[in-house]
Parts: C-alpha cells; sequence; structure tokens
C-alpha cells in the first residue's frame, strides 16, 4: 500500500494549499510594493515551477493549469463573476464601441497579423505559409478575459472605458474561439499525413449535407460563419432561458445565504458545462457568451429574486471566488511557461518581429474602429488618450496559450517548408513570447500610461466631494474632540493639538474649495447644485433599497422607481435638468425591459392597482423625506448651505413631498377602509424590520445567547412569510 504522504490525491492537496498560500503571499507583498499583482503571480509561479525542475519542491507539478482545468473550473467563475454585476443598459449604450472591438476590430487585427507577419518573416527567410499566419493572428489577437479583470480591479479608470474593455475581453473571446476553429478547420483539410479525430453532432449532419451545393474551398468558412451565429444567438436564447427558471427556483429560498450562493456557483458551472455539452451533441452553443448571458439574466432580472439580504453577501462571495480563481490562474499561467518544452533559441528572431506586429495590429484596429465610430455619432464618443489605453491594454495569458495547444502536434501542410519545427511548436513559441511581453512589460507599464494621459483624475463632481467631506469629516472631528476634552478622557494638550491639527486640516479644504470657485468660476454654483441634487437622489436609491429589503414593497414597485430615480441620476451627470417637470412622468421602456416586463406580467402574481399605486406613492414620500433631512448635512457647509442654487434643491424636492402627500391624501379618500388596512400593514411589517434590526444589534453585542437569536429570527421570519 501507497504511504498517504506519497498519494497523487496527497500530493495535488498539498501543492494546492501552497498555491494558495502562496497566491496570498504575493498578492499582499504586490499591494505593500505597488507593483501589478498579476504580474507578481506569474513571475512567483515560474519561480515555483523552476524550482520543481530542480528538485525543491517537485511535488507542485502535481497540480497543473490544463485546458480542461481552465474551460470547466476556472473561467465559469471569472465569467459569471465580471457580468453579474453589469447592467445590460450600459451594455446597450455602449453596445456599438464593444461590438466593433469585439469582432471588427479583431477580424482587422488577425489579418493585418497575418499579412504583415507573413511578409516580414519571408523577407527574414521563413517561409510561412498565410494560413498558418492568420491561425496565429486569430488566436492572438483576442484580450484575455481574466488578465484584463484582474488589473481593472487594480486602476480606477472611468466607468464607461472599463466596461468597454471588460466586454470586449468577454465577447471577443467566443469571436476569437470561432474565427480561430474556422481557420484550423482549412488547415486540417489541406494537410497530409494526418488522420483527425471526427466528432459528429446534428448541426455537423446537417450542414455536411450541403458540401455538395457549395464550392469547396468556401465550404469551410461558410461553414464557421454559420457556426459563429450559431454560438452567438442560441448562446443567448437558451442560457437567458434557463436562469429565468433558475430565478423563480431561487425565489422560493428565503434568507438562506449559503444556500443561494451555492446554487448561484452551481448554476454558473452547469451553464459552462451544459453548453458545451449541446455544443458536442446538437449545435455550436458558445460556453463563453452563455456563462455572460446567465449572469447578465441573473443580475437584471433574477436579483430581485434572491433575498435582499443575502444580495450584498453575494456579492462578496463572488469577489472571494474570483480572487482566488485569479490568483491560481497567474500562478498557474507562470508555472506553464516554465513547464511548456520549447526550443526558443531557433526562433528567437521570429519572436523578435512578432511582438511589434501584434502591438501595431492592435493600434491599428483600435484607431480605425473608433475613428469610424465617432466619424457616425451615433454613441458617446471615444476619447483619444481612451483609444491609447485600449491599444496598449491588450493583454495575452492563458487563453491564447490554450488555443495554440488545442492545434494537433503532427499537423502538416504541404507548403510548410520548415521541416525542423512543427506548426504548432512554432505557433507556440511566436504565442509565448507575446504572452512573455505582456506579463512583464504591459502590466507593469499600464498604470504610468493612465496617469500620463491623466485618465484616473477625479472630474469635477468627485473633486467637489473631495473637499466637501474633507470639510464635513474635519467639522465632526473637531466637535468629537471637544466632547471627549468635556468627558475628562483626555487632558487638554492632547485636545488642543488634535484641534490644531483638525483645524489645518479644515483650513487646508477651505483653501481647496477657494481654488475649485476660481477654477469654474460661475459654473461653480451650477456644480454646486449638480452635487446637491445628486446627493439628494442616492440617498433616494438607498433608502429605496432599505425598503425593498424589508420587505416593505414589491419587487414591481421597487423596479419602477428604482427606474425612476436612476434615470434622473444619468440626466444630471449629463449636466441635464433632473425633470421636466415637478410631478414625475413615467419612464419610457426599451424594447429589452417591455419584454422582460412582458415575461415578469405572466410569470409573477398579479398585484391589486390601488394597492400598487398607494405603495408607489407612500415610498416616493419616504424617499423624499429622507432626502431633505440628507440634504441638511451638505447645508452645514457654510458657504454652500448658505447659496440660493443650493435652497433651489430643497425647494424642488419640498415640491415633490407636496405632490406626493397631495396624491396619498386623494386616493385615501376614495379608499378609505382597505388602505387603512394596508396601512396597518405596512406599519406591521416596518415594526418587523425595526424588531429585526434590534435582535442584530443585541446578537452583535453577544447580549443574548445564540438560541434566543435563532428563535426570535424563526419567529420574525414567519411573521415576515404571513405579511407578505
Amino acid at each position: 500500500m501507497i504511504p498517504i504522504f506519497m498519494s497523487i490525491f496527497f500530493l495535488s492537496t498539498a501543492s494546492f494549499i501552497l498555491l494558495l498560500m502562496v497566491a496570498a503571499g504575493v498578492s499582499y507583498l504586490a499591494k505593500y510594493w505597488k507593483i501589478p499583482s498579476t504580474a507578481a503571480l506569474v513571475a512567483a509561479g515560474m519561480l515555483i515551477a523552476f524550482a520543481a525542475k530542480n528538485g525543491i519542491i517537485p511535488f507542485i507539478d502535481d497540480f497543473e493549469l490544463t485546458p480542461d482545468i481552465l474551460f470547466y473550473v476556472f473561467l465559469p467563475i471569472l465569467l459569471f463573476e465580471s457580468a453579474y454585476t453589469i447592467r445590460y443598459k450600459e451594455l446597450l449604450r455602449n453596445i456599438r464601441s464593444i461590438s466593433a472591438l469585439a469582432v471588427v476590430s479583431l477580424i482587422i487585427s488577425a489579418f493585418f497579423i497575418a499579412f504583415i507577419l507573413q511578409y516580414i518573416l519571408w523577407w527574414l527567410g521563413f517561409d510561412i505559409p498565410f494560413i498558418v499566419t492568420l491561425l496565429f493572428g486569430t488566436l492572438i489577437s483576442s484580450t484575455d478575459t481574466a488578465a484584463a479583470l484582474s488589473i481593472f480591479k487594480e486602476l480606477w479608470v472611468p466607468r464607461r472605458l472599463n466596461l468597454i474593455f471588460e466586454w470586449e475581453s468577454l465577447f471577443n473571446d467566443g469571436t476569437a474561439i470561432a474565427l480561430f476553429l474556422v481557420v484550423l478547420s482549412v488547415i486540417e483539410s489541406r494537410a497530409t499525413g494526418w488522420v483527425p479525430t471526427i466528432h459528429i453532432n446534428l448541426y455537423e449532419h446537417i450542414i455536411n449535407s450541403f458540401t455538395y451545393t457549395v464550392n469547396a474551398e468556401w465550404f469551410p468558412i461558410i461553414k464557421g460563419l454559420l457556426s459563429l451565429l450559431s454560438m452567438i444567438i442560441f448562446g443567448i436564447i437558451i442560457w437567458a432561458s434557463i436562469w429565468i427558471i433558475f430565478s423563480k427556483v431561487i425565489q422560493k429560498i428565503r434568507n438562506d445565504s449559503y444556500l443561494e450562493i451555492t446554487l448561484s456557483l452551481a448554476l454558473a458551472h452547469a451553464t459552462f458545462l451544459i453548453a458545451e455539452l449541446i455544443n458536442h451533441t446538437i449545435l455550436p452553443v458558445s460556453w463563453i457568451i452563455a456563462t455572460v448571458a446567465a449572469a447578465m439574466v441573473l443580475w437584471n432580472y433574477g436579483r430581485y429574486k434572491i433575498s435582499p439580504k443575502v444580495e450584498e453577501v453575494m456579492e462578496r462571495y463572488w469577489g472571494f471566488f474570483a480572487f482566488v480563481t485569479n490568483s491560481l490562474v497567474f500562478i498557474l499561467v507562470g508555472m506553464m511557461l516554465i513547464n511548456l518544452n520549447v526550443n526558443w533559441k531557433p526562433l528567437i528572431l521570429p519572436i523578435l518581429i512578432t511582438i511589434p506586429v501584434v502591438i501595431l495590429a492592435r493600434a491599428v484596429s483600435v484607431y480605425s474602429v473608433f475613428w469610424f465610430l465617432n466619424f457616425l455619432k451615433k454613441e458617446e464618443q471615444v476619447p483619444r488618450s481612451w483609444q491609447h489605453v485600449l491599444s496598449w491594454w491588450a493583454l495575452r495569458w492563458g487563453l491564447a496559450v490554450m488555443m495554440v495547444l488545442l492545434i494537433p502536434p503532427d499537423i502538416i501542410l504541404p507548403e510548410w517548408h520548415l521541416r525542423w519545427v512543427p506548426i504548432r511548436d512554432f505557433l507556440l513559441s511566436l504565442t509565448l513570447g507575446t504572452v512573455v511581453f505582456s506579463i512583464f512589460v504591459k502590466t507593469i507599464t499600464i498604470a504610468p500610461l493612465v496617469r500620463h494621459f491623466k485618465i484616473d483624475k477625479l472630474h469635477d463632481i468627485e473633486e467637489f466631494e473631495y473637499i466637501e467631506w474633507r470639510i464635513l469629516m474635519a467639522s465632526e472631528a473637531l466637535t468629537k474632540i471637544q466632547k471627549i476634552r468635556e468627558g475628562g478622557y483626555i487632558d487638554a494638550d492632547e485636545a488642543n493639538s488634535l484641534t490644531a491639527k483638525y483645524q489645518k486640516t479644515l483650513k487646508k479644504a477651505r483653501e481647496d474649495a477657494e481654488e475649485l470657485m476660481k477654477k469654474h468660476g460661475e459654473n461653480f454654483w451650477t456644480l454646486v447644485r449638480r452635487v446637491a441634487t445628486l446627493h439628494a437622489l442616492w440617498i433616494e436609491k438607498y433608502w429605496l433599497r432599505n425598503m425593498y429589503k424589508s420587505n416593505e414593497i414589491p419587487e414591481i414597485v421597487f423596479k419602477k422607481i428604482m427606474k425612476r430615480v436612476v434615470l434622473q441620476i444619468r440626466r444630471v451627470e449629463r449636466w441635464e435638468s433632473q425633470i421636466l417637470t415637478v410631478k414625475t412622468g413615467e419612464v419610457k421602456a426599451d424594447i429589452f425591459e417591455r419584454i422582460t416586463e412582458y415575461i415578469i406580467d405572466r410569470l409573477e402574481p398579479k398585484i391589486d392597482p390601488i394597492k400598487k399605486q398607494y405603495l408607489e406613492i407612500r415610498t416616493i414620500h419616504i424617499i423624499i423625506e429622507k432626502s431633505l433631512a440628507g440634504l441638511t448635512d451638505l447645508g452645514k457647509i457654510d458657504f454652500i448651505g448658505q447659496r440660493e442654487e443650493f435652497n433651489e434643491v430643497i425647494a424642488l424636492y419640498e415640491g415633490f413631498r407636496t405632490q406626493a402627500e397631495k396624491e396619498r391624501r386623494l386616493l385615501f379618500r376614495t379608499h378609505k377602509d382597505f388602505l387603512r388596512k394596508l396601512s396597518a400593514s405596512l406599519t406591521e411589517k416596518s415594526l418587523l424590520s425595526t424588531e429585526e434590526s434590534i435582535l442584530e444589534d443585541l446578537a452583535a453585542k453577544e447580549i443574548i445567547s445564540p438560541k434566543l437569536v435563532l428563535r426570535f429570527e424563526n419567529n420574525i421570519w414567519v411573521r415576515m412569510e404571513w405579511r407578505r
């Protein structure tokens, strides 16, 4: 019997645990030394692999990054976590930029690399067939999702730039894989001395029946384009439908964070796996697009079915899953770079030529696409500084390597003249050279590039808020120092020292405010009005979510009012008026919202129209009251609170409150008995939420035992369910 410490399972487990410890340590050191964690983790992986090869920790190789582990374990988590928090409306507002980068830009880059690389290598004496350089262009032109998502979390860039590149990374993977498979199938059809592994699904049977009606040379291309369309369309339709069903299932589970998070994790992987199963048996379906579509459906539809208090916990758990996954992927990529047996020496010159060609191809594809989009003016302009960053910020990592490894190692073309190196080894060398450059040059230089173009600078509202909250925090600190001093908890000398420190901070903040006034001139007070309005709207949004979490309002009312608040926030951010009239009108729904609302209307239980109307009016009245109370904090800053522009915002919200109160009284007059009972029920729900808050406070202070906490929780939960 093999000793436990020598078993494969034990060594693999030990390897996994060691990699987790290394990931945590390297991430901490990277943050401490202020270097990109991605590059640090890959470098750590290379050192670990080098140590294992020299017999220091030989068992570490028992856990390695294979295509199966990357695709079926890690990638679903990374894709889901990224797409989970993005609203589809943001995607639609930038759909031209995202689709242009994910499809058009990738195709331009792939063909640019194919033509230019073939010509330069031919001029240097390397006679490479065009179809081979095109295959390399398709696999190297995609931006790696894992790399992009990890670095985004370390740089403070505008949300729109973040969104454009993040979604490009998500969608161009599907495009790249589809194009790669098309080109690979062309190569396989022309290969000699090689027998491919035949795999036929239902789609293959149907499409192959048209072989004799289409030109043999064009057939693989037509077949590949149809496969691409199938991947996109069915990837979205099938898995959006499945996740709507899942959302209905998860709705039945209330306030069980472990169960709801487990279901979301299981379904993320199930979506990926079932998509792959359909891809192999019925028709082409993109696992990437399927998982992204599933996450979008869960966030834009299903998240309202998740218990409100579990939603925040779920976001933190998914953030944790993504951190662990990203860390392991980067370490394992580093190990893979060392463990792949590649003879670099004969191919140093092609590698050195390939790197600038790939960089130039990305630049050409990005600048040309955005020149055309900006010329059309159908979408918000993309600044040239953003284009510089998008051009440089094209990272190539594990996915490119995985695609190279899908090329059969023994495939041969009649026109391939480099008999001393197989096609796959040649492309693998070029790919690894580009990957190493991305890791140790691009990731290190991207942050200075962002700072050079001032892309991470504060915009006007953020500048004002930075000064505003420094004034408020310093003022509150001075008040607290005085209270502590009066209570005898600190002596006079220490109190005077702290007072002088915060008075200095307050003085500096006021001086900065004066500088901001000079910078903006008369527009400064327009800025003050914008900030005050946004504060009020954010307070509305906070209390609206709070009421939904407390089960005081149903989903349909919450979504309707939230949509109105979000629209007003967007208008103010675009320097437009908050609303057109004091009485807020209906918000137009786009086609996707109308489809969603139609489905919800068929799936959800009906709600009494009078009850719905009253809940809307009551909710608006409450959140307006909260906003007016919250604006008093901003009014504490003397040079703001005394201004006419600030008082105009107060007056506007007082008009909202008067209008809501008038509508409430009018509705009560016509439905007095019904609304009296409803008001009593809503009051009891509010009291149950208060009980729950008191219980949480008592439990946190350990004033009552866990047994009593559980008893109280069950009692409150039963009463809440009865009131729903």
